[in-house]
């Protein structure tokens, strides 16, 4: 199925009924981002480590076609190493 993206709204298009196109509107989640990192080099050996924390707000959904209704709180805490020589 088809996906537009005009700015923070997705589109994501249902199909054609009665002549007319029909698409479902997903606002995207507001959120917190809080990154950090720190790259260093020993002789040949270059490594960088980051880290990366993301706090949703709170979504709510009442009406939902694959009964997930409820309230929603996501938190996600990422870490990432490179390594290079």
């Amino acid at each position: 199925m088809p996906t537009l993206s005009p700015g923070p709204v997705c589109y994501q298009l249902k199909g054609i009924s009665k002549g007319r196109l029909e698409q479902e509107v997903a606002l995207f989640a507001d959120r917190i981002d809080v990154a950090i990192g720190y790259g260093f080099r020993i002789s040949e050996v270059t490594t960088d480590i980051a880290f990366l924390y993301v706090d949703f707000d709170e979504r709510t959904t009442r009406i939902n076609d694959d009964n997930f209704n409820g309230n929603y709180t996501t938190e996600a805490v990422l870490l990432g190493l490179t390594v290079s020589w």
